[in-house]
């Protein structure tokens, strides 16, 4: 058992900034819900969907970037699917529960993934270029 909690804090240790980008999606998706009057929800969607989440996946592609793991050509994609499903969970959902139209579904919002994706691709490639600047750097050293 102690074997297999120490596998799983390393996992979560290796992948934090992963952990912390979705536990600030979650906290964005949940206020949602909570924002106490209907004026602060321009505001609210100006701040975390195009600014707060696009940064937070520049900087974690970033990261990921300059490691190893293979998964770091997936982030970006992910990081997509998840503003188009903070859009949906918050906007969308909040409309369908507005008017009583359950049966009427509306589609999620696909452009809104590529305020995400584009700059998870950025930090993707910035962290590709400094990973390869860190390798030429160490190889001349030798």
């Amino acid at each position: 058992m102690r074997d297999f909690l120490q596998r799983c804090f390393n996992v979560i240790w290796s992948n934090i900034f992963l952990a912390i980008y979705i536990a600030i999606w979650l906290f964005i998706v949940g206020y949602f819900w909570f924002i106490p009057t209907n004026s602060a929800a321009f505001g609210y969607a100006v701040l975390s969907f195009y600014l707060i989440l696009p940064v937070c996946a520049l900087v974690v592609n970033l990261v990921y970037g300059m490691r190893e793991d293979s998964i770091k050509y997936y982030l970006p994609f992910f990081f997509g699917v998840m503003e188009i499903l903070g859009g949906f969970l918050s906007f969308q959902l909040a409309n369908i529960v507005a008017n009583g139209k359950w049966n009427t579904w509306n589609t999620p919002d696909l452009e809104m993934g590529l305020y995400s994706f584009v700059p998870a691709l950025q930090g993707l490639v910035i962290g590709l270029v400094i990973r390869w600047i860190r390798r030429r750097m160490a190889v001349k050293k030798k």
